[in-house]
């Protein structure tokens, strides 16, 4: 027993830390969606030493350098979509780590409109594609019974990044605020090139003993012969259907179209539910409400990064599915509460300055609720639910339609409540997060302990049943 024990623990942490060098890159990239929060009130200032623009942002200006990366999350993962086919997992990764670099720097030193437009449209694109990559290589380096837990390192990670950056960006001058946020990028990009080992799934295709010797270093075993089966199982699953993978599959295959609704159908939730306002505009959004709001946006980036600390555990004994259930229920009563509060204080009911805590107290709910289920589910659902030959298709689809929901919620936000009122986009966003408990329930696969053939065996017989 105490064998057994030594090389769980140390496949475990081989695994993880193949999984923390690669994610490192999401806890960069990430601070692209938060960058706005701390930066705008800087950009709205008519001090120049303050404002690198020179001039305050219209509301205008303010949606589109909040949205625009959005429009990049649709672009870029179209024109590099087959790159992690074609070169290998491990070498996009370094190629999207130093694209990142570049245009991080051009940001830095930017002060015209027109090039935030470009680099945060590029930037957005980037990070959507780093997500794309960093799933699939999680989802190819983890074994059956761990892979709920690596998937929530990615999460771990992206979350993570949203306190480094609403935290750095609250002591930082623009342009020195931008530069830090390339710094844990700079270490993944070091472990990547050193370190990590390719993906034994891309290995299978090309040099078996290649994926054979990772798969050695993955399992912490000599003999690796059944995993390596599985492998090619997986693979062989798929390209003895005689059909050659393409987009239009997802669409015409009853197995891939199933996969392409359900997580397009978790992605709305996800993205629909409000994050990305939130995470975006939390500083002017508890400005307007006198409070400091870049102190409430380092709040809420810790509370979301702990809680997705905590959910690494939760995943593992609870499931995802009864998270999911969990955290729409939570996020629905948080958004509601929140859109209630901003509708009374609209029309001047008496007293509602009293209660001002409320609508932090709420937020904090929701990004609690949020990263227990909403967070993890659409994440982990791409990697599972696609076959080997789709999965790069599948979730860079997926994550366009994400790209595309977070512009809507982010480009919108600002001018509904501009023009129309703040406590409409809240209830909104709980009426969507309410609707999530009924696609949840109705929809929402099992996937815990099986592996990828199980899980497609799953899907075909969900088909077959309607």
């Amino acid at each position: 027993m105490l064998g057994c024990t030594e090389k769980t623990r140390k496949l475990n942490l081989y695994v993880y830390a193949s999984a923390v060098a690669v994610n490192l890159t999401l806890l960069s990239s990430s601070t692209t969606v938060v960058w706005t929060s701390p930066v705008i009130p800087q950009l709205q200032s008519n001090d120049p030493d303050v404002n690198p623009l020179g001039k305050p942002i219209t509301p205008l200006e303010e949606s589109l350098i909040g949205g625009l990366p959005y429009i990049g999350g649709m672009i870029v993962p179209l024109m590099m979509g087959k790159l992690c086919d074609l070169i290998g997992r491990k070498r996009t990764l370094l190629l999207i780590i130093l694209l990142h670099l570049v245009f991080f720097g051009i940001l830095a030193f930017a002060k015209t409109l027109y090039l935030y437009y470009i680099t945060r449209t590029i930037l957005g694109g980037l990070f959507f594609y780093a997500l794309t990559v960093n799933n699939i290589y999680n989802s190819e380096i983890a074994e059956d019974s761990n892979r709920g837990i690596i998937y929530s390192t990615i999460v771990l990670f992206h979350v993570s990044g949203f306190p480094y950056g609403y935290i750095t960006g609250f002591y930082l001058p623009v342009k020195a605020y931008t530069l830090v946020c390339t710094v844990p990028m700079i270490l993944s990009f070091i472990l990547i090139l050193f370190v990590i080992p390719e993906s034994p799934y891309y290995l299978a295709k090309t040099n078996e003993t290649q994926a054979a010797e990772v798969l050695r270093k993955l399992r912490n075993k000599d003999d690796v012969s059944k995993d390596l089966d599985v492998i090619k199982a997986t693979i062989e699953a798929v390209s003895n259907s005689n059909k050659k993978a393409n987009w239009g599959m997802l669409l015409t295959d009853p197995l891939n179209r199933k996969a392409t609704l359900i997580c397009f159908g978790a992605m709305f939730l996800q993205e629909a539910s409000g994050i990305p306002a939130i995470i975006a505009f939390s500083g002017p959004i508890f400005n307007s409400v006198g409070l400091s709001g870049n102190f409430v946006s380092v709040l809420l980036g810790m509370v979301r990064s702990f809680v997705g600390f905590i959910t690494i555990g939760l995943v593992g004994k609870c499931g995802k599915r009864l998270l999911m259930l969990v955290s729409t229920s939570g996020c629905a009563v948080a958004m509601l509460i929140t859109g209630i509060y901003f509708y009374l204080e609209n029309i001047g009911f008496q007293g509602i300055e009293s209660y001002v805590l409320i609508p932090v107290i709420c937020v904090i709910l929701f990004m609690c609720s949020y990263g227990i289920g909403l967070g993890i589910g659409c994440v982990a659902l791409q990697g599972e639910l696609f076959p080997d030959d789709m999965k790069n298709a599948g979730v860079s689809v997926v994550n366009i339609w994400g790209s595309f929901l977070c512009f809507a919620v982010t480009f919108g936000f600002p001018l509904i409540a501009y023009y129309l009122g703040m406590y409409w986009p809240f209830l909104l966003f709980g009426i969507v997060s309410a609707s999530g408990i009924v696609f949840t329930y109705c929809f929402f696969p099992n996937t815990e302990g099986k592996s990828f053939l199980e899980i497609q065996e799953t899907l075909r017989g969900n088909i077959r049943k309607s």
